[in-house]
């Protein structure tokens, strides 16, 4: 390997390093295609310390938001979301309080399950297919002021398609004053990974040192 290719390999390899590091932080979010419903459930009794109460694990939720790349909240009833779960508080259906666009709110006009097992579930379905831009959960309580048990406002998220293959899943914590938890979601044909940056770097370098020794031979 003659000097120039060197040189060429060697800045390749540097830019490349910095392109890692500096993507060495959280993982991109999934890129959610073709979702067709969310289910949450309560993660108050997988965070443990300092609000474990496996009693208290009741879901409540102010708003599902989940909008498209068109910036729709296609969860939104009047955009032909509906709502489902296993169970409402002392019998009255407050599943549609979870996609009425009325958020933040605080008891009685949001969705309440009635128990705290692991069978609690709340659903949103959309009225077709959508590629989603984000996810946020509203919890219990208006912007800026505390409310009564706030601590349970931590939630399990499990996006699906039409067929009911999971999409991806996680946890999102609505426990602070805003009472609200967001998750972003990769583009489609989103930007490429900082690894495959620096593969092309690299190979930028590699093909510029090439062509300089391909020169330098004519030359001589």
């Amino acid at each position: 390997m003659d000097r120039a290719t060197r040189i060429g390999c060697a800045i390749g390899a540097a830019i490349a390093a910095t392109i890692l590091a500096a993507g060495s932080g959280p993982a991109a979010a999934a890129t959610v295609l073709d979702a067709k419903t969310v289910t949450i459930t309560s993660a108050l009794n997988d965070v443990g310390e300092p609000y474990y109460n496996p009693g208290d694990a009741y879901i409540q939720v102010s708003e599902v938001v989940a909008d498209n790349f068109s910036a729709t909240d296609v969860a939104l009833s009047s955009n032909g979301g509906t709502a489902t779960a296993a169970s409402n508080y002392q019998g009255s259906d407050y599943t549609g309080k979870a996609i009425d666009g009325i958020y933040p709110q605080e008891y009685s006009d949001i969705y309440h399950s009635a128990g705290t097992g692991t069978g609690e579930f709340l659903t949103i379905s959309f009225s077709s297919p959508e590629d989603l831009s984000s996810l946020s959960i509203y919890g219990r309580g208006t912007t800026g002021s505390p409310s009564c048990c706030t601590e349970r406002d931590v939630y399990n998220y499990s996006i699906f398609n039409s067929a009911g293959a999971l999409i991806t899943s996680g946890q999102l914590d609505a426990r602070n004053l805003d009472h609200v938890a967001t998750i972003d979601f990769d583009a489609p044909g989103g930007v490429p990974e900082p690894a495959a940056w620096a593969l092309m770097i690299g190979g930028f370098g590699l093909a510029g040192a090439a062509l300089r020794r391909q020169r330098a031979q004519v030359a001589a």
